[in-house]
């Protein structure tokens, strides 16, 4: 378990960081203590969302279809972070970005990545209180452009045949760190109720 774990975002959302117009959409599931932490964060920021809920195992035809709706629109090629405790192609929470003309523009799974954005999101729209979360050392390192050389038989999570460019989300201070820490102990090693409690105190 590492506290310093990185988050990838890809180029394509980076850009939507500031737009003031954008439309979330985060897909859930009941029940879910990973969903409601990407809920409480946007709802701490401010940021307006509409909620998809969906029953468990029914969620997934709903989740295929909406990545495949971000497929087609070539926003989406998969998953750049992998979730903790999912390798499911359909896990959940799933916050889809689309323009202010409803056009899709960027879908992101792994509650941790979606509290992220929505931090760095929360910052570039001008939130005096963005940073209270994850502490002010959160930001981006560079974009970096994927390898080329993987073999067809490289099966690395980090690559997901995703081609266009990554940027990290990193943290260094300590309040990053330890939330980080406590983000991964409750993903792994603790009971859903436990983890519910915790988050809420986040």
């Amino acid at each position: 378990m590492v506290a310093n774990e990185q988050y990838k975002l890809p180029v394509s959302m980076v850009s939507t960081l500031a737009q003031p117009n954008l439309k979330l959409e985060l897909h859930c599931i009941s029940f879910s203590h990973y969903c409601t932490k990407a809920r409480w964060t946007l709802q701490l920021l401010g940021l307006s969302y509409q909620e998809v809920n969906y029953l468990p195992a029914i969620h997934i035809p709903g989740i295929l279809r909406l990545q495949m709706q971000f497929k087609r629109a070539g926003t989406w090629q998969g998953p750049v972070s992998p979730t903790a405790s999912s390798k499911s192609p359909a896990v959940t929470p799933c916050l889809a970005v689309y323009s202010e003309q409803g056009m899709p523009v960027g879908l992101l799974q792994n509650s941790s990545l979606i509290s992220r954005y929505a931090v760095l999101r929360a910052a570039a729209l001008g939130n005096p209180s963005a940073h209270q979360l994850y502490g002010p050392s959160l930001k981006l390192a560079p974009s970096v452009q994927p390898s080329r050389q993987h073999s067809s038989q490289d099966s690395s999570e980090d690559s997901n045949g995703f081609d266009e460019g990554v940027s990290a989300v990193i943290g260094s201070d300590e309040l990053y760190k330890a939330v980080s820490e406590l983000e991964l102990r409750l993903a792994w090693t603790m009971g859903v109720e436990v983890r519910i409690g915790f988050i809420h105190t986040l």
